[in-house]
């Protein structure tokens, strides 16, 4: 079976503080054990695919174990290589309701664009792949070499950590998607971030039940607005050529959503800077777009979804060898088209010092 190593679990951190926030719209389906009683709409678990694939282990714990972070929140996150076959990646925790989101990075426009596709995300590991939309489920694009792809993991629930970062962590059910014939948002979830000041919203469709691809984006009052603590919505789409066209007889698939309050910080000992950018990142092959911050450490590990939507199908990328440093982030647009141009969009981000677990 293929190698991973993600990068190395922190040392344990302090404990966490759950506060409850007024019922939005669309609640997680679990709360941990230490939260207060709030109001909550289950979401429906997906069913679960068998796979061969081949697992995946983090090759380093630290020396005290697994449960050294194993906590209600159980922030995870790291890199992995992968292609177009699925892969599981083992987690060092066992989730109740898992939530993930994953970001490839785009080392050269050479090869075909892909998107990341999460299947059987539960208990202590999800299975992941690269899918090229140029083919089909059945006879997918061969991917080689092997492409990385960040992801970060949490289980579903709503959070203030002691560094002041305020998390909210969803599942959520997709029957309808847009295409680039409806970007209407009554194909969308809605989420009520009320309790946010600029909350950054993430997201990641965790499961396969289509035969056509989808991917994951977000928006506010409408296709052209980001999402703010007023309007906020959340969905999928199959991009420029993809045969979705928004209709109700879907299969409704789960979105994985982690929505964090805009601004930086801590997180048992590893720093985080989280945001969402302004209109400026293009496509994969107009000129290189990034995001520019002070970032105290070298990132390791990032995630980026759409915030938006000016063009007519797209997803983000990492995009080059080195995609985050110290001072930016370098993001593209990517297209299922042969030209793999795009009007310039507004990107979220959440970026960590390093494999980030909550202890």
């Amino acid at each position: 079976s293929p190698s991973m190593v993600p990068s190395f679990l922190p040392s344990n951190g302090p404990s966490i503080s759950i506060e409850p926030s007024e019922s939005p719209s669309i609640k997680p389906s679990h709360i941990p054990s230490s939260a207060p009683s709030v109001s909550l709409q289950p979401s429906a678990t997906p069913s679960l695919e068998p796979s061969e694939s081949p697992s995946m282990v983090p090759s380093s714990l630290p020396s005290n174990g697994p449960s050294a972070c194993d906590n209600d929140m159980k922030l995870f996150s790291g890199f992995v290589s992968v292609d177009h076959n699925f892969v599981t990646i083992d987690l060092p925790f066992n989730y109740a309701n898992m939530v993930v989101v994953t970001t490839p990075v785009l080392n050269s426009t050479n090869g075909p664009a892909v998107v990341t596709q999460v299947r059987n995300a539960a208990g202590s590991s999800f299975e992941l792949r690269l899918f090229a939309p140029e083919g089909t489920p059945s006879s997918p694009t061969i991917i080689s070499p092997k492409r990385q792809v960040h992801y970060v993991v949490v289980e579903e629930g709503e959070y203030q950590a002691y560094s002041g970062i305020k998390m909210s962590a969803l599942r959520v059910n997709s029957a309808t998607s847009n295409d680039n014939t409806n970007w209407l948002t009554n194909q969308m979830q809605p989420l009520d971030l009320n309790t946010f000041v600029k909350p950054v919203v993430l997201g990641q469709v965790m499961t396969t039940n289509n035969a056509d691809w989808t991917t994951f984006w977000a928006c506010g009052i409408d296709k052209d607005n980001v999402p703010n603590n007023t309007h906020a919505h959340v969905g999928k789409h199959c991009g420029v050529n993809g045969d979705c066209r928004g209709i109700s007889n879907n299969e409704t698939e789960t979105l994985g959503v982690i929505v964090v309050e805009s601004g930086n910080g801590n997180v048992a000992n590893s720093h985080f800077i989280t945001d969402t950018g302004d209109v400026k990142i293009k496509g994969v092959l107009d000129a290189d777009t990034s995001y520019a911050f002070n970032f105290p450490g070298t990132p390791t590990v990032a995630i980026a979804s759409m915030s938006g939507m000016n063009g007519y199908g797209g997803w983000v990328v990492l995009d080059g060898a080195s995609p985050i440093t110290s001072t930016a982030i370098n993001l593209g647009v990517d297209e299922d088209t042969d030209d793999r141009r795009h009007t310039a969009e507004a990107i979220s981000y959440l970026i960590f010092e390093k494999n980030a677990c909550l202890a």
